[in-house]
């Protein structure tokens, strides 16, 4: 994902590992795919927004909404171009 995202317009920054955290939900979901011999990944388009997500504050950059979906896009057709290209 991270090869292939930055050959995405609008693409300033790509960052292959984070510590982060993440809410219990999306934890389960990316081990359980894991378990069953899949794989995942967790992608986050960056903003400057400020604050973080799930409170008040936070508000949507529109234009990086176009951003993630090429993103997505582009990872999904080369997958399915290529199968084997996580492995």
């Amino acid at each position: 994902v991270t090869e292939w995202a930055g050959e995405v317009d609008g693409v300033s920054e790509v960052t292959p590992w984070m510590e982060m955290g993440s809410s219990e939900d999306v934890t389960y979901l990316l081990q359980a795919v894991s378990d069953s011999g899949g794989y995942s990944t967790l992608i986050g388009i960056g903003t400057n927004h400020p604050g973080d997500y799930h409170t008040p504050t936070f508000d949507v950059d529109e234009a990086s909404l176009s951003i993630g979906v090429s993103v997505l896009s582009k990872t999904a057709l080369r997958l399915f171009e290529d199968p084997l290209a996580v492995a």
